[in-house]
């Protein structure tokens, strides 16, 4: 699965999963729920944006009232869109940068680790919009929600460290072969 993967990367799919993550992300963070619910949380810092426990959730679920915790669990809806695109769009990059470097083989399975942010982010995602639907009651699992966030993070991270490495990696071997 891995080498059918790199074997599908080029310049241009990943520059097309890049302006489709950006569209997609401006959507969500500009065009959708989420303005009018940072307006109603006000100067809170909304539970995805930092490892926040279920007490935490559930002052913030108060503060935004009904309609907000409405917006809310739409938001989390939205949101689905993000991890996917944004997965999308690391796991093709991080297959270019393998097969520019020519350090395919014992290196594939690094494209999947942007796999790891998307389970992260949907289990996130999916646990915020229980939790926003459901108020007052506390779903199942809630307690999981500093783990989902923190693989979230830490992939993305990851990804991040992968990619800068392999593009070094890729730009040395493009400078020596001159």
């Amino acid at each position: 699965m891995t080498q059918k993967i790199i074997a599908l990367a080029s310049g241009r799919l990943v520059l097309t999963a890049l302006l489709a993550t950006l569209v997609g992300a401006s959507y969500v963070f500009n065009l959708g729920p989420y303005p009018k619910v940072e307006n109603l949380a006000g100067n809170s810092i909304m539970p995805e944006e930092q490892i926040s426990t279920a007490v935490y959730l559930t002052e913030f679920l108060e503060q935004l009232g009904p309609e907000g915790r409405e917006l809310y669990a739409s938001a989390q809806l939205v949101d689905l869109l993000n991890p996917l695109l944004l997965g999308i769009f690391l796991t093709l990059l991080i297959a270019w940068l393998l097969k520019a470097g020519n350090r395919t083989d014992t290196w594939n399975p690094l494209v999947l680790v942007p796999l790891l942010m998307v389970l992260g982010e949907l289990w996130e995602d999916a646990l915020l919009y229980l939790a926003a639907g459901g108020y007052p009651a506390v779903p199942v699992g809630i307690q999981t929600l500093p783990m989902a966030t923190l693989l979230k993070f830490t992939s993305l991270t990851l990804c991040l460290l992968i990619v800068l490495g392999l593009a070094g990696l890729a730009l040395a071997k493009r400078l020596g072969a001159k």
